[in-house]
């Protein structure tokens, strides 16, 4: 990550910017680090939790298979790196993997935001195991985050001392 944030910000494209994401880099073919061998410890981890995910969802005879479509570095860059309100219309389920983060900064949370029967036409699950109005997660070093994908999110200004990076 840390190669990939020094190559690609010497690009003039991308020199200026406080954030590298998905949609920036797709045209790039920087949307498919999970075809990359140094990321094949990811995809196990994936789809390992996607696989209880989907039991706990569906029950154990969901008859349904993981697939991962893309995949991209998200690198925040100190003083003020966000992520503009977003969502992946083209996907069922999202993740994000914080990679690094600055530890003694828990800025730049992953916020969502949903309307308040959001989850009750959404997704079968409980209603109380559900962040309804939106809910706001720490960037924690290793942990992973599973959600809806068009369940609308964003990433809030990161004010770390050193860049924060993570998968999507």
């Amino acid at each position: 990550m840390e190669q990939f944030d020094a190559q690609v910000y010497q690009h003039p494209e991308f020199s200026d910017r406080n954030n590298l994401t998905g949609d920036l880099l797709g045209h790039a073919v920087l949307d498919q680090l999970h075809r990359m061998d140094a990321f094949q410890w990811l995809n196990g981890q994936l789809a390992e939790h996607v696989s209880a995910y989907l039991r706990a969802l569906l029950g154990p005879d969901h008859g349904l298979m993981a697939h991962i479509q893309k995949a991209w570095p998200v690198v925040c860059a100190r003083n003020g790196g966000t992520v503009d309100l977003h969502s992946h219309r083209n996907a069922q389920l999202s993740a994000v993997f914080y990679v690094l983060t600055d530890p003694a900064n828990e800025s730049g949370e992953l916020e969502f935001e949903a309307p308040d029967d959001y989850f009750s036409h959404v997704m079968a699950i409980p209603y109380r195991d559900a962040s309804v109005s939106g809910g706001v997660f720490a960037p924690v070093p290793h942990r992973l985050l599973l959600f809806p994908s068009d369940l609308r999110h964003r990433v809030l200004p990161y004010e770390g001392s050193s860049p924060r990076y993570s998968v999507s």
